[in-house]
């Protein structure tokens, strides 16, 4: 199988080489020069494409020339990358077999070739009902162009709008979907992801009328999303309002195929319409619409409005808490600087829930104490009914550690004290509170989801309840490192309770940018909902399988192999020569050499830069959380800015990726001398 990487930064490289070791006849080519189009003389089986370069439009273009080509259009596709981050900038003819997630595992690769080719074997069935999304119009539009199909295909779109193709002899007779008749209809279906399907074979058509053949419908279909596509070259998104310019050459050639049409659409765009809005009220298909208006934009006959996504836009707060008093010492902090505003305030979780519905506020502040409806109580239904950030306010100690805790695990991306008048750090408390609160709103909604318990019987809460004593696996031959920075408790929380295994042959060392004594009142709790054995990091410990160490940076951890195993060493560091971080990443690339496998979870300044450099040089394996998805994303974007690590989108495919991490079976010989 012959497969077509589109990598340039060679992200994927490894794992690739991985694959291509693993699975029989497998070659990995690089796309052809420029001047050569896509063609089946390419011989190009699948394309696997870096879904993070699809921010440069013309690598964004590349892409959708090979899915776009009559040669290559069934070609599938695994993009490496957030689903939702591609789809947001790319509208793409997807197959049923198509990929959209980061690729980490080069034995799911080849799981997945084998899927490709028994798909290859059975997409030309097409089946009495179905969905759009097991059967994309572009796969089965192709099987019945291919079977010389003649019948009823009768559309149902997720809104439950009906459409209808009426088809003979692997031509197009008649269509109607979404009120637009023939081509157009036939095009506005092609750009469906979503919906369902039911096909009525060997009904006659009409006989006076000349189908239109659905493979050259098809091919001007690809043309025309080729097109559309060009508008991302000039908005971010589709929810961008658009305006007139004093240019009117949109207008002039009055032979143009769809003029009238194409008229109507002009007149819609009035600066207050977004382009989201009038590819609604189009009298023209979807992908047409869009090549129209990306065209104009292009001419500057259209302007669209400023980027409402740039650093300076104004973060709307809602304050939940049910004393007055607090509430407006926390709006007097906030308000002190321009990029918050704070749009209402509310005494308990039933008035929240409301204001959220009517305010839509960007970042939401949360007391856990109130009456009617608690905090908790509030958080849980806050992230399943209008999910969106939520930074707890409370004052922490060991009795309420559980609550904190709790706070996270139901979604919440952080737990600031509240600010306090009258102490000399009340300043510096406020800032602190507008910054955190910035943070937070800068984070995509990926990062905050409700995180449920994986051992059986775990409490909702977790006060007066002990955990059982962990089993004790046997001593490890490999570890896994999970740095994580200011910001990242919440995504550790959400990692370890990902995991479903026990019993993972290696052993997690976790490094947190935590006090040592917040760190020890929080552990109990994880320990509770984890399937993991959670432990306390101490010096001259063996690492055990199936067991998770939980250390504090405020001191400085090594890894070290002798004849019992792989162990831990305390020493002490320092801000320059001896980081934590870099420290304990340095002593995995000694101990582990291209074993090594580190994970980085938010933070800031430089510390684990190096670290993670020299684990990639070693032949090791590091990866970060996307930036987008962390609470401090400096640290994670400077990794992979200067280490060539890999980007992962979720805590979920995290724990997917350790619970299916594969190891060379080589392991590090430990120092003469060690005992």
């Amino acid at each position: 199988m012959r497969i077509l990487a589109l990598d340039p930064r060679n992200r994927l490289k490894e794992t690739l080489a991985q694959a291509a070791r693993l699975g029989d006849d497998v070659e990995i080519v690089g796309p052809p020069s420029a001047s050569i189009h896509p063609s089946v003389e390419h011989g190009v089986d699948v394309i696997v494409a870096d879904g993070l370069q699809m921010s440069d439009p013309t690598f964004r273009d590349e892409l959708l020339q090979w899915r776009t080509h009559p040669d290559t259009l069934m070609a599938p596709g695994w993009i490496s990358g957030s689903p939702m981050l591609f789809r947001d900038c790319c509208l793409w003819p997807p197959l049923s077999i198509d990929v959209f997630q980061e690729l980490l595992d080069p034995r799911a690769f080849i799981h997945w070739m084998i899927e490709v080719h028994e798909w290859q074997q059975s997409r030309m069935m097409v089946e009495e009902r179905g969905s759009l999304a097991s059967r994309p119009p572009l796969e089965l539009v192709r099987a019945l162009s291919l079977r010389k199909a003649t019948g009823t295909l009768r559309v149902t779109d997720r809104q439950g709008t009906e459409g209808m193709l009426r088809l003979q002899g692997g031509g197009l007779v008649e269509a109607r979907i979404r009120d637009l008749p023939g081509g157009e209809g036939f095009f506005d279906f092609f750009c469906w992801s979503e919906g369902s399907y039911a096909w009525e074979g060997g009904v006659p058509a009409d006989r006076g009328i000349t189908p239109q053949p659905l493979a050259s419908l098809t091919a001007e279909a690809l043309r025309l999303l080729r097109d559309a596509n060009l508008i991302f070259h000039f908005v971010s998104d589709l929810d961008r309002r658009i305006a007139r310019t004093s240019s009117e050459s949109a207008l002039d050639d009055g032979a143009a195929a769809h003029f009238h049409a194409i008229t109507r659409i002009y007149s819609m765009i009035d600066g207050r319409r977004s382009i989201a809005a009038i590819l609604e009220r189009s009298p023209l298909s979807l992908p047409r619409t869009l090549s129209c208006l990306a065209k104009w934009l292009s001419l500057g006959d259209i302007v669209a409005e400023p980027d409402t996504e740039s650093p300076g836009r104004s973060c709307g707060v809602l304050i939940v808490d049910d004393s007055p008093f607090m509430c407006k010492a926390i709006s007097s902090a906030l308000s002190r600087d321009p990029r918050i505003t704070v749009l209402g305030e509310a005494h308990d979780g039933d008035e929240a829930l409301q204001l959220i519905e009517t305010l839509s506020p960007d970042v939401v502040t949360l007391d856990l104490q109130m009456p009617r409806m608690d905090g908790l109580t509030a958080l849980k239904h806050i992230m399943i009914r209008h999910p969106r950030p939520v930074i707890v306010l409370s004052a922490f100690t060991p009795r309420t550690s559980p609550l904190t805790y709790q706070s996270f695990k139901l979604g919440a991306v952080d737990v600031v004290a509240k600010p306090s008048r009258g102490s000399s750090s009340a300043l510096s408390m406020e800032e602190d509170l507008c910054r955190r609160v910035q943070e937070a709103a800068a984070m995509r909604i990926e990062a905050a989801q409700v995180i449920r318990s994986r051992k059986h019987g775990s409490d909702a809460v977790g006060i007066g309840s002990t955990p059982s004593a962990p089993k004790r696996g046997k001593p490890a031959d490999h570890v896994v490192l999970l740095l994580c920075g200011a910001g990242g408790f919440p995504g550790l929380v959400r990692l370890l309770l990902s995991i479903g295994r026990s019993d993972i042959p290696f052993a997690i060392l976790a490094c947190l940018d935590m006090p040592a004594a917040v760190l020890h009142a929080l552990r109990p709790n994880i320990e509770k909902d984890a399937a993991l054995a959670i432990a306390p990091l101490e010096a001259d410990r063996v690492m055990r399988a199936g067991e998770c160490c939980l250390g504090s940076r405020q001191q400085g951890w090594t890894l070290y192999r002798n004849p019992q195993g792989i162990k831990v060493r305390s020493e002490t560091t320092d801000s320059k020569l001896r980081r934590p971080f870099d420290l304990l990443l340095q002593s995995a690339k000694t101990c582990c050499g291209s074993d090594a496998v580190a994970l980085m979870l938010s933070g800031d300044g430089t510390d684990g830069i190096l670290g993670m450099k020299e684990i990639r040089e070693a032949g090791g394996r590091a990866y970060v959380l996307a930036p987008h998805a962390c609470l401090k994303p400096d640290l994670p974007r400077s990794v992979l800015e200067s280490s060539g690590a890999g980007e992962i989108g979720s805590t979920a495919e995290m724990a997917a990726l350790l619970e299916h991490i594969q190891w060379s079976g080589h392991q590090q010989p430990f120092p003469s001398g060690e005992e």
